[in-house]
């Protein structure tokens, strides 16, 4: 292995373990209380009428991280919506 390679492994197991203490909390979340880890955009701002078409290219991982994958291999960038709510908490 390369070094580029090499530092591109050490930061996503870095990403990974600091994620693992949120995605633990909302597993157990699921489990207890019936709450969905992956969820809609409108789940989390139901007001937002803007967020109920945005379901096949962004959602929410718990109440606090939004995921908005590029899904296309051409493509360098994507269009994301952060919703009003979200951006004045």
């Amino acid at each position: 292995m390369g070094p580029e390679v090499v530092r591109a492994s050490v930061k996503a197991l870095r990403t990974r373990y600091a994620l693992l203490p949120y995605l633990y909390t909302l597993f157990v979340n699921a489990h207890l209380e019936g709450h969905p880890v992956a969820r809609p955009l409108f789940m989390e701002f139901p007001l937002d009428q803007t967020t109920y078409g945005l379901g096949e290219r962004q959602f929410m991982l718990g109440p606090a991280l939004m995921v908005a994958p590029v899904l296309e291999e051409v493509r360098r960038r994507e269009l994301v919506f952060f919703a009003r709510m979200m951006c004045d908490k």
